[in-house]
């Protein structure tokens, strides 16, 4: 199913609700750091950096390039990845 479709049916994804665009490498941090409140002292990069290689191991590049490339440039180099 395309990825798109199945969040509209399967997860509940309403793009209305995107998160925003645009932000700094501080903001997406920080959102990261409020995603996983509860834990303590989050540490952002280092969660950021697993969430990327997960990306690595089940996407093929093709597609990981797509998601990279629709970050900020400074959010972009915590992938690891040239987009």
């Amino acid at each position: 199913m395309p990825m798109l479709v199945r969040g509209f049916y399967c997860e509940g994804w309403q793009p209305s609700r995107a998160p925003y665009r645009d932000r700094s490498l501080e903001d997406f941090l920080q959102v990261v750091r409020t995603g996983m409140h509860g834990y303590s002292e989050p540490d952002a990069v280092r969660l950021s950096g697993a969430v990327f290689d997960l990306l690595m191991a089940r996407l093929s590049y093709g597609e990981l390039e797509k998601v990279v490339s629709a970050l900020p440039r400074d959010v972009r180099d915590l992938s690891g990845i040239c987009a």
